[in-house]
Parts: C-alpha cells; structure tokens; sequence
C-alpha cells in the first residue's frame, strides 16, 4: 500500500485487515479468514499508522510514503502495539 494526505483511516483499516487477517493457501487458491487482530486492535493501529505516517509527510514534504517507508513504520507501530497490549488468543 502507498499512504498520501488522501489516504483515510478506513483505507488503512481495510489494508491492514487484508494483510493480517486474510491467509492464502496456494497462488491460485482462494483467501480464507485467520483473524489475527480484532476490529478495535486494527482501528488502534491504524490510527496510530496514520498518525507516523502523516508526520512522515510533513517532515519530508513529499506526496506520498514509500511502500519501503511505509512497512517500516508499519512494522514498528506493530511492534508497540503489540509490546503494550494483550492481544486475545483464541
């Protein structure tokens, strides 16, 4: 996913369920549920991601994020995440 100023948090919750909480078996197969996070967790950090990436940004004054910017900041906001909550396990 590439993040600009237009990218909504909707947008970010949606890619962020597709990456996390979709599995695909094969190349040809078909995409089965495996939840990972919860609706609240994604929300969560999607708005955290939104809020690294927009400073991301400003301080660079560029009109969108890279995809190699973007899954590194998408990777630490994760990791926080993750060390400050309890994530449910099924």
């Amino acid at each position: 996913m590439i993040y600009s100023r237009t990218t909504s948090k909707k947008d970010l919750i949606k890619a962020l369920d597709r990456k996390y909480n979709w599995v695909q078996g094969s190349p040809y197969g078909s995409l089965w549920r495996a939840t990972v996070y919860t609706q609240e967790d994604l929300e969560k950090i999607a708005d955290a991601l939104d809020m690294q990436l927009h400073l991301r940004l400003e301080d660079t004054e560029e009109e969108q994020v890279s995809k190699y910017d973007f899954e590194i900041i998408l990777e630490t906001v994760r990791n926080f995440y993750e060390g400050f909550v309890e994530l449910k396990t099924a």
